[in-house]
């Protein structure tokens, strides 16, 4: 529900709102307006240019994507960093694994959701940008 929705509301729509939400019910009807606001997560669009900061950390929102489709999300605060790892060989013929990490460890904060997916382009990226490194590497010893 949007603030115009809300607004609009009886007080008896609004007590029954409030619950259904498990709030309490007491109160005149700005009152009760504002407690079921504070208890409405807040609304975003997929893509959207707001700023998250820590103080956003934890608040759950809802996410409206194509058609409608509203999903509950949390805002989180990640470090974007990807952990990889590749079995390597030696100058003796053994085995070993080296690892690292890709990402530059910029903490990305906003909606699960979007976290996720900048996480999701980077683990199909990454991986074809050092194979490319690897390969201009050898290249690079044939002259």
């Amino acid at each position: 529900m949007n603030k115009d929705e809300i607004k609009s509301m009886t007080v008896k729509q609004l007590r029954a709102q409030l619950v259904s939400k498990g709030l309490p019910v007491g109160g005149k009807k700005a009152v009760l307006i504002q407690r079921l606001l504070d208890a409405s997560p807040e609304i975003v669009e997929p893509g959207t240019t707001r700023k998250w900061t820590e103080e956003d950390v934890g608040k759950k929102v809802i996410m409206r994507c194509a058609f409608g489709t509203e999903i509950l999300t949390t805002i989180e605060a990640l470090p974007f960093t990807i952990p990889w790892a590749r079995r390597m060989t030696d100058d003796k013929g053994k085995e070993y694994l080296e690892r690292g990490a890709w990402g530059s460890g910029e903490i990305i904060i906003g909606p699960l959701l979007e976290v996720g997916q900048k996480f999701a382009q980077a683990e199909c990226a990454f991986p074809v940008i050092q194979r490319m490194k690897d390969l201009q590497t050898q290249m690079e010893g044939f002259e």
